[in-house]
């Protein structure tokens, strides 16, 4: 009875993975839609904005394009990051160890912090933000042909333009720069090993796909005296 009992938790725990993971999928390829998106509305208002002077102001509303696609690329990315998280601390759990490629994938050497700020989401994003307020700039405030009324109108939306083109550039570098979070999981897993030590039961097991840092069954295993974040 006990093992028809774990056949079927074991199913359901697999089950669950996999549609885990294809929700995982469907983030991805929104991610992608929306980059898509991002490249296609940026190139159709510069040609238009471009094909006329007249058209210039137009740009304006490019900020604020960016920063709502910001926020939903973002919100995917952290959606799949919420995912990893349970696959990794619950369904890993449950499963003793046979799912590991969450925790191994969490417990990977970080890029360097350069590599991070050459991520083209930057550019992309808060990047034709800025390219669209440098562009419209003269426009707003040295143009004489317009009504001070008027001007001050468009003097306010470059404004929110600036301050959304800010919250895109905070929000792309929340996402291309987990380095805190990453360092946090590993002291935790570094403290996880100081307090259970040789005495776990998981230390005499063998040895862990995730390179000896963490056993198949999220037990710490003892590798050295020093975190493993040391040196990065």
């Amino acid at each position: 009875m006990d093992q028809n009992s774990d056949s079927v938790d074991h199913e359901a725990i697999i089950a669950e993975f996999a549609a885990l993971r294809a929700e995982i999928l469907q983030r991805s390829n929104l991610q992608w839609n929306i980059f898509a998106l991002q490249l296609t509305a940026s190139g159709v208002v510069f040609s238009f904005a471009l094909s006329n002077s007249t058209h210039i102001a137009i740009l304006l509303i490019l900020p604020v394009i960016s920063y709502a696609l910001t926020g939903r690329y973002v919100s995917q990315a952290f959606g799949t990051d919420r995912i990893a998280t349970y696959i990794r601390e619950v369904l890993e759990v449950k499963m003793n160890g046979e799912l590991h490629w969450e925790t191994w994938q969490r417990i990977q050497p970080l890029q360097s912090r350069a590599l991070g700020w050459l991520s083209p989401l930057f550019l992309v994003f808060p990047g034709v933000a800025v390219i669209a307020l440098a562009s419209v700039a003269p426009y707003v405030w040295a143009s004489s042909n317009t009504s001070a009324s008027k001007r001050a109108l468009i003097i306010i939306i470059w404004l929110v333009g600036v301050f959304v083109t800010v919250l895109s550039f905070q929000l792309t570098a929340r996402r291309a720069f987990k380095r805190k979070a990453r360092r946090a999981f590993k002291r935790r897993i570094w403290n996880v090993q100081r307090r259970l030590g040789d005495n776990s039961p998981a230390a005499s097991h063998d040895a862990d796909p995730t390179a000896g840092q963490i056993s198949t069954h999220g037990s710490a295993n003892k590798a050295s005296e020093s975190p493993p974040i040391a040196g990065q």
